[in-house]
Parts: C-alpha cells; structure tokens; sequence
C-alpha cells in the first residue's frame, strides 16, 4: 500500500503543473481546438469514453479525443473536468462539483466526503457507491493543490509571496500602521490558547507520507526546541477542555504566589485528573489570532497536554515578525509570563515593552491579586478587549473535529488549514462591523456607567483620583503577603494538635487500662455452674491486654514526639490548658478551619460557574449535555455540603456571616471570596471594601478602557480605509498588466478584484 500510495502521489505531482495550466485556460475559457494539438501542429484525434460525475447536468459519460493516458489527464481538465487517477483514467469529475464541495465544506466543516457523495448518487438516481467516495476524496484533494498552486501564481502576481506576507497583511486593522497615527502603548492585541478537540488517532497513515506545508503552521520540530528551556512539562486540563500547565512548588517566590490561581483551575477540573489517551497521536493544537479573530499562527499538540512549549513558539514567531509592545491573552497568562521571564525569551520579551493577561471571562478563575495586575478591565491600554478570541474560533473549528479524527496527518492540516483559511475571509468581512460595535461599546460605556459614577462621586463626597487611589491601596493590600500562613503559626499549630493528640491518647489508654482491670470478678465461684474463671475468660482477656498495651505505646511514642518537638521549638516547659498561648492556639486552629471550609466552598462554586459555561456551549453533544446535567446535580448537592461545613466553622469562631445555598451559588467572582477570607482582618479604615466603592472602582475602570477603545478604533478606522485604497491601486495595476500580456491568470484576479471590491463597500 505504501508503495502504490507514494507511486501515485509522484505521477500526480509530475502532472501538476500541466494541469494547473489548463485548469487556468479553462477558467479563461481558451477553446479546445486553440489549445490541443501535437508539437507539429496535428490535432488529437484517438477517442474513447470516461464516466463522468457532474451534479449541474448530471451527465454520465464524455467523449474523449487524445493519444495517450497522460494527456487525456490535460485535455479533461480543460474541459472541466478532473481525472479520479493520473493515469488510465476511468472516472472524473466535474471541476464544478470540485469547487461546489470547497464552498459547502468551508462553509460547513461538518460535512463530509461520504456526505456529499450520497447527495450524489441521489442526484443521479443510484444506491451509494462508495468507489465514489474514495474517488470522490482522492481527487479533491488534487483539486485543493491545484487551487494551492494557482494561489501561489497570483501571490507572486501580486507580489505578495514574500516570507510572512499573510500573518504581515492579512489583519490590516492591526497591522497596517501609518506614518503620525497616534501611537499607542500597545501597538498589537493577541490571544492564544490550546485546544484538544481536534485529536487525531494514532494508526497507520495507510502509505499516505505527504507532509502539509502552509505558513499557518508552526513546525513541530520548533516547538520541541522550546520543550528544552520550560522548566515544566506536566499536563494540565482545565473546564473548557483546554489542557493547562500547572507550577512546580515554590518558596514564596512569584511562582509559589501564583499557585493559588492554578489551584482554582484545578477547582474547575473534573474531580479525577485527566490525561491524554495514548491512542491519539495530535492531541489537539494550540492556535493565536489577533484581537480581530484573524489565525496568526497554529501548532500541533503532539501526544501531549498543553505544553508551555507550544505557546512559547508562538511567542517567539510574534516578536520576530509582529515586534515589540505586543499584549498577549491567555488563560493561564499570569504563569506563563513568570516561565516567560525566565526563559531564553525572557530579556528580550520584557525589552520589548510586551506583557502577557489571562482571559476576562477565564480571568475571574484567579485569585484576586492575580486580577488586580492580569485581568484586562485592569491593564491601561487594552481597551474593552476580553481576550477570548480563541473560546469563540474553537466553537466554530470544533464542526470539524468529527472529520479529522481518523484522518491521516495530511488530511488533517489539510481540512483545518481550509478552515482557518475561511475564517480569515469571514473574520475580515466582519472587521466593519465588529469595529462599529465596538465603538458603539465604547460609548455605552462612557455615557450609562458615567452617569452612574457622576452620581456616587456626588452622593459621597469623592472624586476619581479617590477611586484610583483606592485602586492602588487595594493592590497593594491584596498583593501583600496577606493570607500565608506564618511559619511560626505552623509550628504552633503542629504543636498543639500533637498536645490534642497526646491527650486524646493518654485518655484512650485510661479507658482500655480500666476495662482490662475490670475485665473479671474479684471472686471466683468455680462451685457454681457456668461460672467465669481464668481459664474460660483468657481470650478476652488477652484481647483487652493487646489493646491496653498498644494504647500505652501510642502514648509513649506521642510523648516521645512532643519531647522532640519542644526541644527543637526551644520550649522548657510543655504548654496545658492553664496557658494564655494554648488557647491562643486554638482559636487560630479553629479559624484555620474556617479559612478551609471556605476554600472548598469556593472551589465547588467555581465548578459550578464553568459547568454552567460549558453548559451553554453552541454544539455540545448529547453526551457531553448528559455528563454536565449529571455534574451540575451533584454540584449542587456538594455547594450545598459545603455551606453547611463553612457555616459550623463559622459560628464556632464567633462569626455572624453565615450563608445559605442561594447566596453561595450566586458568588461569581473570586473577589467576593477573597474578601470573605481576608475579612478578619483590619480594614475598618479601607473605603475600597465597602460595596459601593468598589463598583463605582470599576466602574471607573471601564470607562478608562472605554476610551481607550476609542482611540484604538479610530486608529484601526484609518489603517482600513487606507488599505482598502492601497489594495485596489494595486490590484487595479495587475490586473490590466495581465490583460495586456494575455496571461490566463487575468481572470483569476480580475474576479478577485472584482469580489475585494464588494467586500470592501461591505466594509466600508
């Protein structure tokens, strides 16, 4: 098999170029009789009939006029039609039917080759012939590479073939920066994420060792080469089924400070960690585009979670083409800027004036300091951006998941590359309208968020610089060393829980003491029947004697313990109930377990937040709705465990603030936690804690960014307009320069032209 494969892939791609020829006369519509003659000018004239597949006049067979099987290959093509095989051909089909399935699967990924075959053999009133499907698939992929090449002439027509020409054009709201525009403190917008529903099964490619080579494709070989610098290479799977990277344990370094935000993802995972099944081969891929939805670059994920090996290559590609001052979001945005940073990209990507965020909707996973430094609605000079550009490209890529899961490698690049390629078309088509909501955004935000600030600024007493003011004293609070544990309090704690132990223990040993000495009568009566003597009780107490011996030895080796304990803690006589910092201790014990009933209490409420998100998926299968209805039941039933827990910690500390279910499941924002957490402490001065502060706070807030959106779609405006004015001067010279040259890819760019042309009205 492997061998016949590679055969026929070096006879086609001896012919592809001949026939790439005739595919463009044909659209030119050059006459067979200008066009099919021999060398010394003799027409062909050997004839013999082919089945044809045509769904326009669904006609079944067609006259052939050639000498040979090779140029029966060239003479259909310019007919119209293409050869199932480069040689002896039996079957063809129709180029018309060949560009209709292209539209209908860019623009339904979802629907296969068998699919359209069967609507076929409808057509032409027969039963499913699935020797049409396998030629039906085989020849349109011929097709696709000759539409490639033909892509590749009008590139370099155009002179836009040179190296990174689409990532440097494709987006021009983005890239096509102006002399004296206004510049702006970050000059490109961009997110990035993983994705794992595009898994390929790892099983013989059947001979088919083509490789797909397209500038939207980072090469696994330069990712790899990052795998070396990560200092983490463990596999992570948050709730959106995207694979996350967790941290290595740290000691109180930028790291280990972060690690509360991977444990809240955590919270979000499935209560059994997932892993990548071993029978995938791509595992899934890792994609980036710019804040306009537009692919700057995708890689595969191979047998493998969401390495940060796969990002860092994007990160790499950006700064050597895109250029400095890049915001980059990503779910996990805060972690991998810290591997970032000590990496061989670190120097260069903080010279550079570039900064990494986590997602706005994913960001309120992350612990509160996270927020007050990561999340978008806090960066000057993101505007009203969320950053979750990659959530809403993978619910549309995600049709074509069911198709690629038992392609072979080059199937697989092949259908996702035609989809990013439509998407891009369909990502640009809407840049004028995306652009006009956003600024209509924009000024609902600075009008109806403006009145309602005007009015607590007036109602209180305070002014906007008191709100940023009081912005930076909460960073400042949150970003403090405010909630680690000191290490003296562990000791402590260590201390007196052995204390508890110890007593718990000795009392234990009492009672089994007792019930040995107790275990028989002071007097026997062997007279009398049935009495109890030595002998007929023994086993007992043999079982009474084990249990008060090994109980007395747990006493012995806690007492052992706590004799240790105290000599390393320097204590000269042991603490009891008679000692103020005994008692000190234990009310810290019981707050401690207050503080962890309330981080299970958050965790299933973050669960419970993500499933309702997934819950509301566009496209989620039967099962996956299934599995999440299951999981929000039980999540329910664990929330409402996990009140009552909070509530008995709470109340054995002395709090008031209990909760009831329905006030737990409303809490949507990690804040509203933290607070709850940090609550003991001495915040009787901090204005920022009080409700109405802090909306009107970030209320502030996005009227910042709102008006920074403003500036940024004005500027985008103008980058536009220009290159819709650029473009046509250019294409308008190239095309009349074909014409005047007769060259048959005239038609090709007079209809591109011609369709960039209503584009750009739409735009417009």
């Amino acid at each position: 098999m492997h061998a016949i494969n590679t055969e026929l892939q070096r006879n086609w791609e001896d012919q592809l170029d001949t026939i790439t020829d005739q595919y463009l006369k044909w659209k030119s519509g050059v006459s067979l009789a200008e066009d099919l003659t021999t060398e010394n000018g003799a027409q062909l004239t050997v004839d013999f009939d082919i089945s044809i597949v045509d769904m326009y006049s669904l006609q079944r067979a067609l006259l052939v006029n050639v000498p040979d099987d090779e140029a029966a290959v060239s003479h259909l093509m310019a007919r119209g039609y293409l050869s199932t095989t480069p040689k002896n051909p039996s079957l063809a089909i129709s180029l018309r039917t060949l560009e209709f399935y292209k539209h209908l699967r860019q623009r339904k990924p979802s629907f296969g080759v068998e699919a359209f075959v069967k609507v076929l053999c409808d057509l032409y009133k027969l039963p499913f012939r699935s020797e049409w499907r396998r030629a039906f698939r085989d020849t349109f992929e011929i097709f696709l590479a000759v539409i490639r090449r033909v892509e590749s002439r009008v590139n370099a027509a155009l002179k836009r073939d040179t190296p990174n020409w689409r990532v440097l054009n494709s987006c021009p709201a983005c890239m096509y920066e102006l002399e004296g525009e206004v510049p702006l403190r970050y000059r490109l917008l961009m997110a990035m994420d993983g994705n794992d529903s595009q898994k390929r099964m790892d099983h013989d490619n059947a001979g088919d060792v083509r490789e797909y080579k397209s500038d939207y494709w980072i090469p696994l070989v330069e990712a790899d080469r990052w795998a070396r610098v990560t200092r983490d290479d463990e596999d992570w799977e948050d709730v959106d089924d995207h694979a996350m990277l967790g941290l290595d344990d740290g000691d109180g370094s930028d790291d280990a400070k972060l690690k509360d935000c991977v444990k809240n993802w955590k919270a979000a995972q499935a209560d059994s960690k997932k892993r990548v099944l071993g029978i995938f081969d791509e595992s899934g891929w890792f994609v980036s585009a710019c804040r306009h939805g537009i692919v700057l670059w995708a890689t595969d994920m191979v047998k493998s979670g969401e390495q940060f090996k796969y990002p860092m290559s994007i990160v790499n590609k950006a700064m050597d083409i895109l250029g400095d001052q890049l915001v980059i979001g990503y779910d996990i945005g805060c972690s991998f800027q810290i591997t970032l940073a000590n990496s061989a990209l670190g120097p260069r990507f903080q010279a550079s004036g570039s900064r990494c965020c986590v997602n706005a909707y994913h960001g309120y996973a992350h612990n509160f300091k996270c927020q007050t430094q990561n999340h978008p609605n806090n960066i000057p000079g993101v505007g009203i951006e969320d950053f979750e550009t990659m959530e809403r490209f993978f619910s549309g890529s995600n049709a074509a998941a069911g198709l690629v899961r038992h392609a072979t490698k080059f199937r697989r690049r092949l259908y996702l590359d035609l989809y990013m390629k439509q998407a891009d078309a369909d990502k640009y088509l809407q840049l004028g309208q995306m652009l006009y909501d956003n600024y209509c955004q924009a000024l609902h935000i600075i009008n109806d968020d403006g009145l309602r600030l005007d009015e607590t600024l007036a109602s209180d007493g305070i002014t906007t610089e008191d709100l940023e003011h009081w912005q930076s004293d909460q960073r400042e609070y949150f970003g403090s060393n405010l909630g680690q544990e000191p290490e003296e309090n562990i000791h402590r704690v260590a201390y007196v829980e052995l204390l508890l132990d110890y007593a718990a223990a000795r009392d234990f040993a009492d009672k089994k003491s007792s019930a040995f000495l107790h275990a028989l009568p002071q007097d026997y009566d062997i007279s009398q029947p049935g009495a109890k003597t030595y002998e007929s009780t023994r086993s007992e107490t043999q079982r009474l004697e084990t249990a008060r011996r090994r109980a007395r030895d747990k006493v012995k080796e806690l007492d052992e313990e706590l004799g240790d304990m105290e000599l390393r803690l320097g204590l000269e006589t042991r603490w009891d109930a008679t000692m103020p910092q005994y008692h000190e201790t234990l009310t810290y014990i019981k707050e401690r377990r207050y503080h962890q009933a309330l981080e299970g209490l958050q965790k299933v409420v973050v669960q419970r937040l993500f499933e309702l998100h997934r819950l509301n998926l566009s496209g989620i299968g039967y099962k996956a709705r299934t599995l999440l209805a299951k999981a929000m039941r039980t999540r329910s039933r664990a929330i409402q465990s996990a009140v009552n827990k909070y509530n008995r910690a709470a109340l054995d500390i002395g709090r008031s603030d209990t909760l009831d279910f329905a006030q737990a499941a409303k809490y949507s924002f990690v804040e509203e936690f933290e607070l709850l957490k940090n609550s003991h402490a001495d915040l009787s001065d901090a204005r920022w804690k009080e409700p109405v502060i802090r909306e009107a706070m970030k209320r502030h807030q996005r009227i910042q960014r709102a008006r920074e959106e403003i500036i940024r779609v004005n500027i985008e405006i103008q980058r536009i307009y220009t290159a819709i004015q650029d473009e046509r001067e250019e294409m308008t010279m190239v095309e009349s320069r074909l014409k005047a040259e007769g060259d048959p890819l005239y038609v090709i760019v007079q209809d591109l032209n011609s369709y960039r042309k209503r584009v750009h009205q739409d735009l417009r």
